[in-house]
Order: C-alpha cells, then sequence, then structure tokens
C-alpha cells in the first residue's frame, strides 16, 4: 500500500481589515472583518488552504485573540495525517475546547490537500454524489435600510429568488409598512428570509408576528434569544404559521437545538460549529428528522466562502437558496468588487480551488516537521 503523502511545512498569516456597510447582524453593524490564512505544504508541494475568521458579535462566537491562541496551540499538536477523513479528524480533535474558527481553518487546508492527492474536488470528497452548482439568497441588509426596495428589484432583475433581512429591535408599524411594501416590490413568487440573530425579547418579536405572515416570510431565523417560556411560545408561532429555522443556537446547543417540533429548518455556519464535517453531521441529524438544511456565511473571506460553497454542493440543497452569496465582507480582505450571482458552481478542478492571497501578507507563525 502506497504511503500517505505528509504535511512539511504550516504558516499562519494575518488576513483583514475594515468592513464595509453592509456588513451587520440585527444588532447593528460591524466594523472590522479580521482573521488568518491557513497554509499547509505537503512534501509534494501541493498547497492546501484554510481560513480562521471569528464573528464575536454572534452569540456564540469567540474573540480574535482566543483563535489565534488556538491556533498557535496547534503546533504542539504533532504532525497532521492525510490518511483519510478519519484521520484528519483525530487529529483535529485536539482542538476540541478551543476556537471553533480556528478548527475550521486547520481542517479547510487539510481536506483541501487530502482532496489534492485524490485528484477530486473538496465537495466531491465530502460527498461523491454532490452538486455541481446550488442557488444563492442575496442579503438585502437591514429592514429600515432606505434603499431596501431598490436594492430588492434590481436584486430580482439579476435572478435571484431569495432575499433575506435582518431585523432588530424597531418600531412596529414602520416594520409593518416597510415589509409590505418590499412585498409588493419583489412579487409573490421571491422567498423573502428573515434573520433576527437573537437581538429581540420573545413580546417585541411576537408583535411583530402578524406582519412577517403578511409579508409571507419564507422562514425566521432565530427570532430571539431562549428564554423561559420560550418553547410555548415558539409551538404558538408555529401554529400560527410561522417556520423557524435555528442557527446561532445551534453553535450553543449543538443538536439539541433541533429537537423543538416548531424548529423547520437549521442554518449552517460552519466556522462556527468547527468545520466542514461536524456540519455536515448536523445537516445529517437534521434530515433524518426532516428539518431543511441551508449553509452560510458569517462574512468571512474567500478562502472560507469557497469551502462552504463546497459543503453546499455536497449536501446537493436542490432548489433551496443557501446564503452563499459574494457579500460586503469581503472587501476586508481583497480589493476585488463583489460579483454576485444567484447561481454559484462547485469547483471543477482538485481541492478547494481558492486562491493563495499569502503574497504580502504577515506571517505571524510557521513551523516544519
Amino acid at each position: 500500500m502506497k504511503p500517505s503523502e505528509q504535511v512539511r511545512a504550516v504558516a499562519i498569516f494575518r488576513w483583514g481589515g475594515p468592513a464595509g456597510s453592509g456588513v451587520l447582524t440585527a444588532a447593528g453593524g460591524i466594523a472590522q472583518r479580521e482573521g488568518w490564512v491557513v497554509r499547509m505544504e505537503s512534501e509534494s508541494g501541493r498547497i492546501g488552504l484554510g481560513e480562521a475568521t471569528p464573528l464575536s458579535e454572534l452569540r456564540g462566537g469567540v474573540t480574535g485573540q482566543a483563535t489565534l491562541e488556538a491556533l498557535r496551540a496547534a503546533r504542539d499538536f504533532g504532525r497532521p495525517s492525510l490518511d483519510d477523513e478519519e484521520a484528519v479528524g483525530g487529529w483535529l480533535s485536539h482542538f476540541d475546547g478551543l476556537a471553533k474558527a480556528a478548527r475550521f481553518g486547520f481542517e479547510t487546508a487539510l481536506l483541501d490537500l487530502l482532496a489534492q492527492s485524490r485528484s477530486w474536488s473538496l465537495a466531491q470528497l465530502l460527498s461523491p454524489s454532490s452538486a455541481s452548482e446550488l442557488y444563492c439568497t442575496h442579503l438585502l441588509g437591514a429592514l429600515a435600510d432606505a434603499t431596501l426596495e431598490a436594492r430588492a428589484q434590481a436584486a430580482k432583475e439579476r435572478g435571484y429568488r431569495a432575499l433575506k433581512l435582518k431585523l432588530g429591535p424597531c418600531d412596529l408599524e414602520q416594520a409593518s409598512e416597510r415589509l409590505r411594501r418590499l412585498r409588493d416590490v419583489v412579487g409573490a413568487d421571491m422567498r423573502l428570509r428573515v434573520d433576527c440573530n437573537g437581538a429581540l425579547s420573545g413580546d417585541q418579536f411576537e408583535a411583530l408576528l402578524p406582519a412577517l405572515l403578511s409579508a409571507e416570510i419564507e422562514f425566521v431565523e432565530e427570532p430571539c434569544a431562549l428564554e423561559p417560556g420560550s418553547e410555548a411560545r415558539r409551538r404558538d408561532w408555529a401554529a400560527a404559521g410561522l417556520r423557524l429555522f435555528v442557527d446561532e443556537s445551534l453553535t450553543l446547543l449543538g443538536p439539541v437545538a433541533m429537537e423543538s417540533p416548531s424548529v423547520c429548518g437549521v442554518v449552517l455556519k460552519p466556522s462556527l460549529l468547527g468545520g466542514l464535517m461536524p456540519a455536515r453531521a448536523l445537516a445529517r441529524t437534521a434530515r433524518e428528522r426532516g428539518l431543511e438544511v441551508v449553509v452560510s456565511h458569517a462574512f468571512e473571506g474567500p478562502i472560507a466562502l469557497a469551502a462552504m460553497r463546497e459543503l453546499a454542493c455536497a449536501l446537493q440543497p436542490g432548489d433551496l437558496p443557501q446564503g452563499l452569496d459574494e457579500h460586503a465582507g469581503l472587501a476586508s480582505f481583497t480589493n476585488a468588487a463583489p460579483t454576485a450571482s444567484p447561481v454559484m458552481r462547485a469547483f471543477a478542478g482538485p481541492g478547494l480551488g481558492a486562491t493563495d492571497p499569502t503574497q504580502g501578507l504577515t506571517e505571524v507563525e510557521r513551523w516544519t516537521f
């Protein structure tokens, strides 16, 4: 049996900068998107790339300092194996209890190398029956944005089938009117999604529920943080017609978050869940429960976005749009403007297919085996 290829060097580079105006959660804007590139070189000279870009502004997120400490800790984990997925997962178990964004960065780089060594795309490595393309949701931004209707109309004309809004604490009457106008602009066939990032109280969300139902919102992500009595409320909202998807709750609770009968689907952010393989496992559990699965970014850079797109293709989403459109946060990592498109195609070559951005970046760690 031919021995597997080995990793011979690891380097970590600082990456990112000021965020664009469209980088926001339901609670407000995000000023910086900064992270690290994980660059692994194999004995044959192949390069595997990963990205660790934490988002502390979300529930369950971690700080940049914690992520960097976890990345540096990997120096003491020994030489990673490229035998197969199981061997990669075994090495990654050293990250248990550490920043999940760091685990995601190393996992992506290792799977990139493993896929290249087998002449498979990363999507094919994750699932031999992966899809070749998928539909993307376009993030419109905050409901209060004055340009919302114009941007929604432009997205519709570009061929998007789904649009997403960020909704935090707001004036009930104004929110109801904006939702009504938005539905009028995009028409009955457009999927409208709302993400609250858990920023509302149960009372605040309940007051908004009639307006959301009237606007025929496809589903709502994380309407509010878990509170005493929140499960009973969720059942009432589901009975009224609300379709609830969990997102940050998965980071905090794991599979338990999808046990509620009021949950219709999950939104998977691999960088918050510890990687592509943990996200894939959650997707399988969700589908066994009859839930829909959406893969989404957390405003990471292009390496992470490429990896998440490969995961989404591996999960074969069919015509369910995924949260993987190019986004404003990419401006923090590259001078290129986002080239948003309603359809994304999987990488056709071996590995991840991401461009190595490390030339000119500041190297913060390097070690060899």
